[in-house]
This record gives structure tokens, sequence and C-alpha cells, in this order.
């Protein structure tokens, strides 16, 4: 039997498109966890730089920072928002007009906002 080299080509093309297939799936659910944490982050550091404003704001109606972030609700922010994964915004209030905001970002590095 001889096998000529088109038919070699359909039957590799056709192998190539079955693998192709299985690991295509794979890629695109990889991708779009990849867009998530993008999204994620992008959310995360929204959310901080809304805490920022509200915490500026703060300060200009009491002359110090808050004890904490839930002194902001409701007049200056609806609600404390959670960060990815529902980890926490970190607040340390170094003196009355000092500040650290800190969280998690999805890599697992640590983003911070400190008081101007």
């Amino acid at each position: 039997m001889v096998v000529t080299l088109p038919l070699l080509i359909v039957i590799f093309g056709i192998f190539a498109i079955a693998l192709m297939s299985t690991l295509s799936p794979a890629r695109q659910v990889n991708q779009v966890e990849e867009n998530i944490k993008r999204a994620s982050d992008q959310q995360i550091k929204q959310d901080m730089s809304e805490l920022q404003s509200a915490l500026e704001l703060y300060l200009a109606d009491h002359q110090s920072y808050p004890k904490d972030l839930s002194s902001l609700t409701p007049k200056y922010i609806k609600e404390t928002p959670s960060a990815y994964g529902n980890k926490p915004y970190n607040y340390i209030l170094i003196s009355p007009t000092k500040y650290t905001l800190s969280t998690q970002l999805s890599d697992g590095t640590t983003y911070t906002i400190s008081s101007p």
C-alpha cells in the first residue's frame, strides 16, 4: 500500500486539529483567569483611590484621619469595600495626620497608599 504525500498531510492535519482542540480550552481557561485577576487588581486600585479620597475629606472636616475605615461610612463613602478574594484593606493610623492603606493584589504583592 502506497501512502501519498497529500494523504499524509491530511492525516497529520486531522491529528493536529484534534490535538489543538484538546489544548485550546485549557489555554482559554488560563486566559480568562488572568483577565479576572487583572480586572480585580484594577478594582482594588480604584477602591483604594476612593478610600484615599474619603480619608482626605474626613481629614478636612476633623483635622485628623479616622481611627478606622468604618468611621468613613456613610458620610464619606457608602461602604467599606473588601479586596479581591475578600482580603481586607489594612488601614494603619500612624499619627493623626499620617496613615498607610494596603492590601494584597492577586499575584500576592502588596499594594500600598500612604497619606500625602
